[in-house]
């Protein structure tokens, strides 16, 4: 069974990074920053940018891709493209990518479908051969509305469908379409279920050869709350994952192995209460994770044999959507596993909010570790600037290091750190180890999140062994273009 370590220790290639701190960074508005290594800039693209590092071409250099939540006009607020929207990929080498450059500029461009979107896209090793391969998820629900209530008209196509596209590396690819080009897997049907916008691994989750993606039920008030195991080769659903309480919610969080048996399990939060449901959290009478143990191999409600459900707080309902809400909004990137404690080599998974609080959940370890607000002025936070956070990425451990690092995104600042969570006599819980910084307080404060949007990707695009890291933007009221920024050498 794959692992997220295997996993992005495949799809991210020798990347190490040399302590420094770079600061001031002046972002500006759509241009050059005042970055003072290189760095090129890719647009303008139409709706909000998102990227990934992968080496698809197996030459030994990462590749970038770049799509964004752009559809056609008939599709909600990032409607306008009179084409279907597609996939950018531009080919890493020795000497990197030029200064600026377009979507026109792409070595390699794949469309979607008329009427489909680009949610997600996750860059592994599917086939296991060796090479990163792309899956594209595209379903045909409004990405204007990127909530689970059922789709209105005018929203979406009747009785239309979406896909999931699995473009296989190691060549290299040509322009056309992702259908073309991959393999596509026929799901997100209207009505049937919805896509996760967060990118999990896709792994095999039912013990039957083969990966499984998920998905999650439309929702329902009064109805409990779904998630769908899904085959990644057909679509079919192989095992439906229940909330125990009709209102409230589960999400999932993380696919790993959890209790170190070789099997990916899901992990997922849930909010319980008695007649709220997941947009109303202040109403929650309990908060937790639910752990659905691998294999999945037939329908599980949470509290089954082969499940582990774990309160992690009760507070009062007046700050409870101030302090908890932001773990709700599924789609940030705010959960990474890795090897972020000293003490064994089990996995960890790292859990956060926008608020600031966090959970350290330690593999095969029901008790979870709390990190309070920041506000609150206690020790054990692990990001140093203000502002809120807005994504937390795991990166590999840089040799000899003994904890993985994390490369944080806040509305302030960009980040590599080692987090220091352990607690123990020998690697103390302290303030994180920074290990390089970009500062974006700089930017005229019309424009002071734009960067913040999805996250970052990492990798290194032209093979100098230093850490590439590629920004994506937002669209902002006043324009509907946005940038992808790469900084070189992230790190010194």
């Amino acid at each position: 069974m794959s692992s997220p370590t295997s996993w992005t220790r495949t799809v991210l290639i020798a990347i190490a990074l040399v302590t420094g701190c770079i600061t001031n960074v002046d972002v500006g508005q759509s241009e050059l920053t005042n970055y003072p290594e290189r760095q090129s800039v890719l647009g303008s693209f139409f709706g909000s940018a998102r990227t990934a590092f992968a080496d698809l071409n197996t030459d030994g250099y990462d590749d970038l891709v770049v799509w964004t939540h752009g559809a056609q006009a008939w599709w909600g607020n990032d409607g306008g493209l009179e084409e279907p929207p597609s996939v950018y990929v531009y080919y890493g080498s020795a000497a990197g990518l030029p200064r600026t450059l377009g979507p026109d500029d792409a070595d390699v461009s794949l469309s979607a479908r008329d009427g489909e979107w680009i949610s997600t896209i996750v860059v592994q090793d599917i086939d296991e051969d060796g090479a990163a391969d792309l899956v594209v998820h595209a379903p045909i629900t409004s990405s204007g509305d990127h909530n689970r209530y059922p789709a209105f008209p005018g929203r979406y196509l009747p009785e239309g469908e979406g896909s999931v596209y699995v473009v296989s590396g190691g060549t290299t690819w040509t322009s056309g379409t992702l259908e073309a080009m991959g393999h596509r897997t026929a799901t997100y049907r209207t009505g049937e279920d919805v896509v996760l916008r967060t990118p999990y691994p896709h792994v095999d989750l039912d013990g039957v050869a083969g990966a499984e993606f998920l998905t999650r039920s439309y929702y329902e008030s009064g109805v409990a709350d779904q998630i769908f195991v899904r085959s990644l080769e057909t679509g079919e659903v192989r095992a439906t994952l229940s909330a125990s309480s009709p209102y409230g919610t589960l999400q999932p969080r993380a696919i790993y192995d959890y209790d170190g048996d070789g099997h990916d399990d899901v992990v997922a939060l849930y909010g319980r209460a008695e007649v709220a449901d997941e947009f109303h959290p202040e109403q929650w009478q309990e908060f937790g994770l639910a752990i659905f143990l691998g294999p999945i191999d037939g329908d599980r409600v949470e509290g089954d044999e082969n499940t582990i459900s774990t309160q992690l707080v009760r507070v009062p309902p007046s700050v409870f959507d101030h302090v908890y809400g932001g773990y709700v909004r599924e789609g940030d990137v705010r959960v990474a596993v890795g090897l972020f404690t000293p003490d064994d080599d089990r996995l960890d998974m790292l859990m956060v909010s926008d608020s600031g609080q966090g959970y350290v959940i330690k593999g095969n370890d029901a008790v979870a570790d709390t990190f309070p607000p920041r506000a609150a002025g206690v020790e054990g936070t692990f990001w140093t600037s203000a502002g809120e956070l807005e994504s937390v990425q795991h990166v590999p451990a840089a040799s000899g290091a003994p904890i993985d690092r994390l490369l944080l995104v806040t509305t302030h600042e960009v980040a590599i750190v080692s987090p220091r969570l352990g607690g123990t006599a020998e690697y103390p819980r302290a303030e994180p180890v920074v290990h390089a910084s970009i500062d974006l307080t700089d930017q005229p404060a019309a424009h002071w999140w734009r960067y913040t949007v999805g996250g970052a990707s990492f990798g290194d695009i032209d093979g100098d062994g230093k850490l590439d890291v590629a920004l994506g933007t937002g669209r902002q009221p006043d324009q509907e273009d946005t940038r992808v920024h790469v900084l070189y050498g992230f790190g010194g």
